[in-house]
């Protein structure tokens, strides 16, 4: 019985460590005024989820990210989505994202960022909602892990903008990428 939570504890550890190695880190050029945009590679991510109430939640999340894919705060600079700023928030980790919460997300929309560099040059960027949005489907309560589950949609999106389900269980979670 010892042994047992001694290797449990171990797992954990083990676990414990993959997960904060694989975390983002605050990037060292968020130190610095960037002026050049060639140094920063946007990640954006708009979601859409019912929470356990029923409730549905949006919510934008951007990063920026440097070569090494860490994340950079822009010093005297800032993002904006059609003309909103962007709220600078920190990860556990360290990693720094702008984000904004409660976005109407509707189909086939353009979403229009701006991003201000430390010299006020602004440099655009956008991204589109899926065609569709992605409605309820049926899983069944009970599955063999031993074999396929396979979902089925209508074509999401017809300009190839690339969309994941996010798959919550009891062992974690785990990004699908739709097509």
């Amino acid at each position: 019985m010892k042994i047992m939570k001694i290797i449990k504890k171990a797992v954990f550890i083990f676990a414990a460590t993959l997960f904060l190695c694989s975390c983002k880190e605050n990037s060292p050029l968020s130190d610095v005024e960037l002026n050049n945009p060639g140094l920063v590679s946007p990640e954006i991510t708009l979601s859409k989820h019912k929470n356990e109430l029923g409730i549905t939640n949006t919510s934008l999340k951007v990063y920026l990210n440097d070569k090494n894919n860490n994340s950079i705060n822009l010093l005297k600079g800032s993002i904006e989505l059609n003309n909103q700023p962007l709220g600078v928030h920190t990860e556990i980790s360290g990693a720094p994202y702008y984000s904004f919460d409660n976005i109407k997300l509707v189909p086939k929309r353009k979403y229009q960022f701006d991003i201000k560099m430390a010299d006020d040059k602004v440099y655009p960027c956008s991204i589109y909602s899926p065609e569709k949005s992605i409605g309820e489907f049926d899983v069944p309560e009970y599955h063999d892990r031993n074999t396929s589950l396979i979902v089925n949609w209508d074509k999401i999106n017809i300009d190839d903008t690339e969309c994941l389900i996010e798959i919550e269980g009891e062992l974690g979670s785990e990004e699908i990428v739709l097509s």
